[in-house]
């Protein structure tokens, strides 16, 4: 019955999301965000979900908690904030225009459209009447684009309402040979900046004589990186943990060959030369050293003929397992220092967390069976994300160490680009597939049960 509801209930599925993203909801403008906030409760209330809102320091978190016969509880995490937009949509961004089996419009994958269909994927059950083999929890915040900042004393203040055995988040696009993932990591990052700073600005036919403070900063951050890309800071690698060979055999399974992301970045080969499994490694299980921005000096239409006597640069670091970023800026200053660049101001000014769980937990083998059912392909096996997210926050804070991720985007990503689209099927499909991976869990559970009783 449940399935059957969502193919009859196509139409209204469509609907639904397309009354979301009708309605802007960008958290660093504060657009639209009460708004969408009441729209979503509404949403739910009508689906029969019993929302709640709950305050934060920041915008509210939609809560519900819908019982199932199972001693088992799902945490399914979401958010309804998305990024800006700009000129350059052919499509309306708040317009949820539908066009050739597409629904264009901001959020519709990131995160709109996933958050969406796992609603639609419980509320088939309680349209049909039938019981949730699971309970689930949803917590559906309005801060991810903007880093999360009150999510972590929510969950603090909150542990009583989201105890669960496992978290489940879909927040992505399907692999390039359109299958759906199964990913059981994040990402970590740290955000450092250095500064080089001077008593005065001096004439610029001082230059002879007086230190440059754009050109000593540049001195420094060439000893920092290989132009292959490896992280040249002196011990950098000592706290990496190497790949596993499950990880690179996760990485080995997935077909990609980097030719659409080359031809998008204008590039004729990646960094290094690298390819093929070296390629996916680099992005996915290695740290990286990214210099995301420059300050200091003038160009015009401010000339100014002198010996800049202020420079600074932020520093992006990706981490993996096992780096933390109060480290990195030690080894950092240390290698600086080596140099002979005492003179550097480092300082660490945000640090998100990475998470690794077992690639094959019960949540990720429930979500993979769903998968299966739903799309009727095998799913494609990700060890982590290379980016970062709130993912860790649910570990430290709730001991959830059981989690995986997923979603139903298309092949060419415009996550935050121009004319973000889901396609009508992947996210009727998607709606199915949380419904299945909530009559799976319970099973791959007692199978796990069984295992370990004959084993004792």
């Amino acid at each position: 019955m449940v399935f059957d509801y969502l193919k009859q209930q196509q139409a209204r599925l469509v609907e639904d999301l397309c009354q979301l993203l009708r309605q802007p909801s960008v958290a660093v403008q504060n657009l639209g965000m009460a708004e969408c906030a009441t729209l979503l409760w509404q949403q739910m209330a009508d689906f029969g979900m019993a929302p709640q809102l709950l305050p934060t320091e920041g915008f509210p978190v939609l809560y519900s908690r819908i019982p199932g016969v199972s001693d088992y509880t799902l945490l399914i995490y979401g958010h309804y904030d998305v990024q800006p937009v700009d000129d350059e949509w052919k499509f309306a961004p708040w317009g949820a225009e539908i066009d050739n089996g597409r629904i264009y419009g901001r959020g519709a994958v990131d995160d709109k459209g996933a958050v969406m269909a796992a609603l639609q994927g419980v509320r088939a059950y309680l349209a049909t009447g039938t019981p949730l083999p699971v309970s689930v929890i949803f917590l559906i915040e309005g801060e991810e684009e903007i880093g999360s900042p009150h999510l972590a004393a929510f969950l603090r203040s909150h542990r009583d309402l989201l105890q669960a055995d496992a978290l489940i988040n879909f927040d992505d696009n399907v692999w390039p040979d359109g299958r759906p993932r199964v990913v059981t990591g994040v990402g970590g990052g740290a955000l450092v900046r250095i500064e080089a700073r001077r008593p005065r600005e001096f004439h610029g036919m001082m230059a002879p004589l007086i230190e440059n403070a754009l050109w000593r900063l540049q001195s420094a951050l060439a000893t920092l990186r290989a132009p292959d890309g490896r992280v040249t800071i002196d011990h950098f690698a000592d706290d990496v943990r190497p790949p596993t060979a499950e990880e690179l055999a996760a990485l080995r399974s997935l077909p990609w060959d980097g030719a659409q992301l080359l031809q998008d970045s204008g590039q004729p080969h990646f960094v290094g030369g690298a390819s093929g499994l070296d390629a996916l490694t680099r992005l996915y299980l290695m740290p990286t050293c990214n210099l995301t921005g420059w300050e200091g000096g003038y160009v015009r239409p401010m000339r100014k003929s002198v010996v800049p006597h202020f420079a600074a640069a932020e520093l992006d670091f990706r981490t993996v397992p096992d780096q933390r970023g109060e480290r990195i800026v030690q080894l950092l200053q240390e290698h600086l220092a080596r140099r002979g660049f005492t003179d550097l101001g480092v300082e660490l000014l945000v640090e998100t967390d990475w998470f690794r769980c077992d690639p094959n937990n019960p949540a990720a083998q429930a979500l993979g069976n769903a998968i299966r059912s739903t799309f009727g392909v095998e799913p494609a096996r990700q060890p982590t994300y290379p980016g970062f997210g709130p993912e860790p926050l649910f570990a430290q804070w709730l001991d959830i160490q059981e989690q995986a991720y997923s979603g139903f985007g298309p092949t060419e990503d415009r996550l935050h680009a121009p004319d973000e689209y889901i396609r009508i099927e992947e996210y009727v499909n998607g709606a199915a597939c949380v419904a299945a991976l909530l009559a799976e869990y319970p099973k791959v559970k007692a199978v796990r049960q069984q295992q370990r009783e004959r084993n004792s």
